[in-house]
C-alpha cells in the first residue's frame, strides 16, 4: 500500500466522526426550533445548554480533537439558535444560549488542573502575562460588588486561556489534531458561508426581528442585499474574524471541498464590510507568502484567481453588490464622513481622563457583556481594545495584559520559524490576524479564543518538535501534493 493512501485513512475517520458530529449538533438545533415553535422557548433554552453539554462530555471520552471540533461548532452556531428561539419565546437580552460555549470550555479544566507538566513549559509562563491582568480585573469587579457582571465577563476574558494553556497540555499529542482539522473546517464553511450568502439575498424574518430588537443599526438594512453580512454569528465584526481565521486556516488544513469554498468565503468576509478584519487577513496572507512553501503560495494563487472570476461573476449579475464594496471601501480615503471611525476619534480624545478617573481599574465586569447583565450599556461596545483594557484593568494591569498579547503572538511567529511546520505557520498567521484587530476590539470572546487556539497549537507544535517525539500519523508532504477526504 503506497503512503498516500496510508495518509489518507486517519482524515478519512475523522470525516466520519465529524459527519456524525454534525448530525447530531443539526439535531439538537433542530429540536431547540421545534420546542421554541411549540410555545415551549424558556425549556428550550437550558435543554441546548444541556444537550451541547452531552455532546462535548461524549466527544472528550472519544478524542480531545473531537471535543475541541464540538467546542468550535457552538461558538459559531450559538448566536443563530439563539435569534430562532427569540423569535418564538421573545428577545433576551442576557440569554443563556450565548453562554454554552464558555459552559462547554470548562471540560479542559480536569486536564489542565491534573497536569505535571503544564507550569513547568516556559510557553505557560508567557499564558500567565494574561491571565494574572485578567484574574486581578475580576478582583476588581467582585470588590466593586459586581459579582454576577464579573462572572459573565470572566467566561470571556479566561475561555481563551483555557484553549491555550489545553493544547500546550496535549502538545505531546498535537499530531493527531490535523485530519480532525481538515474534516472540520470545510463542514463549517460550508454552513456559516452558505448561510452568510442565504441572509444577504434573502435575511430570515428571526434575523430581522434580532436586528430590530437589539437595535444593531449598524448592520444596515434588513432587506436583500441591504445589511453587512454576521451568518450565524452575532454580529458583522465576530463573523468577520471567524472567516479571517477560516481563510488562512484553510490553506493549509485543505481538502477539495474548502478550496472550492474559499472564493465565496473570502467574498462573504467582503461582504461583512468589516475593513479592519480583511486588512488582518491580508496581513496574515501576506506572513503565508514571505514565509510559506511554495505549495502554501500556488493555494493562494489558484483561491485569489477563484475569487476574482466569483466576483466578476457576481459583478454582472448584481451591479448593487459591487457598488455596496466599493461604497465603503472607498471610504478608506474619506475619513471625515465614516462614522465609526469619527466615533473612535473621539473616543480617543476622551479615554485618557476616563481611564485617569480608574487608574486602577473598573474591573473587566464593566465592560461587555458584564456590562450587559449588570445593565449599564454605556460601556457594552468600545471601539477600542487598548480603552477597553486599560478601563478594566487599569495602568499597570492593562499593561501586562499587552505584554502578555505581544508575547502570545511573537512566540506563535517564533514556534512557526524554529519548528519549520507548515501548521504553525498558518496559526501563528492568525494569531497576527487577530491581534491586529486590537486597535478596535478587545480581543476576548470569540477572538480570544480563535488567538488562543491559534497560538496555543503553534506552541504546542513547537513542543512537540523540540520533544523530538514528532512522529505524525501520515507524511504531511503527502497532503502538500494532493488531498484526502473530500
Amino acid at each position: 500500500m503506497n503512503a498516500t493512501r496510508q495518509s489518507c485513512r486517519p482524515v478519512g475517520a475523522a470525516w466520519s466522526q465529524a459527519l456524525a458530529q454534525a448530525l447530531m449538533i443539526g439535531t439538537l438545533v433542530a429540536a431547540s426550533a421545534l420546542l421554541a415553535a411549540t410555545g415551549l422557548a424558556a425549556l428550550a433554552r437550558p435543554l441546548f445548554v444541556l444537550g451541547a453539554i452531552v455532546i462535548a462530555g461524549f466527544a472528550i471520552h472519544r478524542s480531545p480533537w473531537e471535543y475541541l471540533t464540538a467546542t468550535l461548532w457552538f461558538w459559531t452556531i450559538c448566536p443563530f439558535v439563539r435569534r430562532i428561539i427569540d423569535m418564538y419565546g421573545g428577545f433576551e437580552v442576557f440569554n443563556i444560549v450565548l453562554v454554552t460555549p464558555n459552559v462547554l470550555s470548562l471540560f479542559m479544566l480536569r486536564d489542565l488542573l491534573t497536569s505535571r507538566d503544564l507550569l513547568r513549559r516556559p510557553e505557560s509562563a508567557v499564558g500567565m502575562l494574561l491571565f494574572l491582568p485578567a484574574l486581578y480585573g475580576l478582583g476588581v469587579s467582585f470588590v466593586h460588588g459586581d459579582i454576577m457582571p464579573g462572572a459573565v465577563a470572566a467566561a470571556d476574558w479566561f475561555t481563551p486561556l483555557l484553549y491555550y494553556f489545553y493544547l500546550i497540555n496535549l502538545a505531546p499529542r498535537i499530531d493527531e489534531a490535523d485530519p480532525f482539522l481538515r474534516a472540520f473546517i470545510p463542514l463549517n464553511m460550508l454552513i456559516v458561508v452558505g448561510y452568510g450568502v442565504y441572509q444577504y439575498v434573502n435575511p430570515p424574518i428571526w434575523d430581522v426581528e434580532w436586528i430590530v430588537n437589539s437595535m444593531m443599526d449598524s448592520v444596515g438594512t434588513a432587506v436583500p442585499y441591504g445589511l453587512r453580512v454576521f451568518s450565524t454569528l452575532n454580529g458583522p465584526g465576530l463573523c468577520a474574524a471567524w472567516l479571517s481565521a477560516l481563510t488562512l486556516l484553510a490553506l493549509h488544513f485543505r481538502t477539495r471541498l474548502s478550496m472550492l469554498l474559499l472564493p465565496p468565503m473570502i467574498l462573504v468576509l467582503a461582504l461583512t464590510l468589516v475593513r479592519a478584519n480583511i486588512g488582518g487577513t491580508i496581513l496574515g496572507l501576506s506572513i503565508l507568502v514571505l514565509f510559506g512553501r511554495g505549495v502554501t503560495i500556488r493555494t493562494l494563487l489558484a483561491a485569489a484567481f477563484g475569487l476574482l472570476t466569483v466576483v466578476a461573476i457576481v459583478s454582472l449579475l448584481n451591479v448593487r453588490v459591487a457598488d455596496t464594496l466599493t461604497q465603503r471601501f472607498e471610504t478608506v480615503n474619506h475619513l471625515g464622513n465614516d462614522q465609526s471611525a469619527l466615533a473612535r476619534g473621539a473616543l480617543y480624545l476622551e479615554a485618557p481622563a476616563l481611564i485617569d478617573a480608574h487608574p486602577l481599574g473598573m474591573g473587566i465586569g464593566a465592560l461587555g457583556r458584564g456590562a450587559v447583565a449588570a445593565k449599564e450599556t454605556d460601556l457594552v461596545n468600545l471601539d477600542s481594545g487598548p480603552i477597553a483594557i486599560y478601563l478594566a484593568l487599569g495602568w499597570i494591569a492593562g499593561s501586562v495584559y499587552f505584554l502578555g498579547l505581544l508575547a502570545v503572538t511573537i512566540q506563535a511567529l517564533s514556534a512557526a520559524k524554529s519548528s519549520n511546520s507548515p501548521a504553525a505557520l498558518v496559526m501563528a498567521a492568525v494569531a497576527v490576524a487577530i491581534v491586529a484587530m486590537i486597535a478596535f476590539v478587545n480581543v476576548v470572546g470569540l477572538q480570544g479564543m480563535i488567538l488562543g487556539l491559534a497560538a496555543g497549537y503553534a506552541a504546542a507544535v513547537d513542543i512537540h518538535t523540540r520533544s523530538r517525539i514528532f512522529r505524525p500519523a501520515f507524511p504531511v508532504s503527502n497532503h502538500d501534493d494532493g488531498y484526502c477526504g473530500v
